[in-house]
């Protein structure tokens, strides 16, 4: 069976891209900076140990964050 424009399923833009061109660019783009000396490999390895993402944390964390503020505010009204 062909495809058919009408009964076709529409395609996933974030797969395609994820799993497919984000990867090679994203390698092209970094032998291109090593090769030009803008960028180090010791330059890359201290920009993502530095690196602070958003994102998910565990609930751990945030009632340590949570304790930490409110021993902070109790500390402020002394």
């Amino acid at each position: 069976m062909y495809f058919h424009v009408t009964e076709g399923l529409v395609p996933d833009v974030m797969h395609d891209v994820l799993e497919g061109c984000l990867p090679y660019e994203t390698k092209e783009l970094l032998r291109h900076l090593f090769q030009s000396g803008v960028l180090t490999l010791g330059n890359l390895n201290e920009i993502i140990n530095h690196f602070v993402g958003g994102g998910m944390r565990s609930e751990t964390e945030k009632m340590t964050d949570k304790r930490k503020k409110e021993k902070e505010m109790k500390t402020e009204r002394r």
